[in-house]
């Protein structure tokens, strides 16, 4: 694959959604170091649910935002992979990007050679997978002993999850797993708590390979909690709740201590969701104000978090 490095720092950005697209922003320009990416493959709800529920495929969508976040800002490619527009029958805000990378992976019948094609077209040295080729489907095992199926469920369910499982056997590319194995650094998050970072940690294949990297792991804690999933979750919970799915310690938390307007603030509130407390302040924690307002919504400041990532 493109982007191979034996001399450059080895660096695995694990997760899915906005949190990992976003942070992707802040890592793909720096070419010192060798880049892979871990996409989650557990979204099963909207245009991608349908279209997993259709072909019989995994799921796109946030392939589709990194792939699109490292596609150049110049290449009309770009500007085609965000197109959305509204279909008959109620299907609204479908993704053109979602589309193209559904049709090659119906033509070539693997997703890593349809990715290959958007590397080398757009000359993108990062390596890019699906954390599972396959379709699979989260569960999740709350405390009460009930388990729940299929990623936005668990999202909104508001339950207590105790642990997290796909439920086929993933397949998982063998190249992605040795890079995590030969990883300097694997950097879990931002994104939803376990519907995109813990949906890729609790793959047993990919769960394997983390434990027996002797990589510096590091958890770039969510700033504000999510109704459905964190609801009233300090930093310690996020980060005690991925030790627990992968069955290691974290050895580095990079946490907020930006604040936000009130009227921000407020919006956030009617949606049940408030900025992430830190309860305790460990020796392994580390802090700076990582705040970032885009489109009215509370993202990490990509670059400056890649600069306390780095930092170490």
């Amino acid at each position: 694959m493109l982007g191979e490095s034996n001399m450059n720092k080895k660096v695995v950005l694990i997760g899915g959604g906005h949190g990992l697209s976003n942070l992707v922003k802040g890592f793909k320009d720096d070419n010192s170091l060798d880049l892979t990416i871990v996409v989650s493959s557990a979204d099963d709800g909207g245009h991608t649910g349908k279209i997993r529920k259709e072909f019989k495929i995994g799921a796109v969508g946030d392939l589709r935002m990194v792939l699109s976040e490292l596609i150049k800002g110049d290449s009309s490619l770009k500007e085609i992979f965000d197109y959305r527009f509204n279909l008959l029958h109620g299907v609204s805000k479908v993704s053109l990007g979602n589309l193209m990378i559904t049709s090659l992976w119906l033509k070539y019948k693997d997703i890593d050679k349809v990715i290959d094609y958007f590397r080398i077209k757009e000359g993108i040295r990062a390596k890019v997978f699906l954390s599972s080729n396959n379709p699979v489907t989260l569960c999740a095992k709350c405390g009460n002993d009930e388990v729940i199926e299929c990623e936005h469920f668990i999202g909104e369910s508001n339950q207590k999850i105790v642990d997290l499982y796909s439920d086929v056997k993933a397949e998982c590319n063998k190249e992605m797993l040795d890079e995590i194995k030969q990883a300097d650094m694997i950097v879990l998050g931002p994104g939803s708590l376990y519907t995109s970072v813990g949906a890729v940690l609790c793959i047993e294949e990919i769960k394997k390979a983390i434990n027996s990297s002797k990589a510096s792991l590091v958890y770039v804690c969510n700033i504000m909690t999510q109704d459905g999933e964190t609801r009233g979750y300090s930093v310690e919970e996020h980060e005690n709740a991925l030790s627990s799915i992968m069955g290691r310690k974290i050895d580095r938390v990079i946490v907020n201590n930006g604040k936000v307007s009130d009227d921000v603030l407020e919006r956030y509130k009617k949606e049940n969701s408030e900025f992430v407390s830190c309860r305790e302040v460990k020796d392994y924690y580390e802090f700076g104000d990582l705040v970032e307002i885009v489109d009215g919504k509370v993202r990490h400041n990509s670059a400056l978090t890649k600069k306390i990532i780095l930092s170490q």
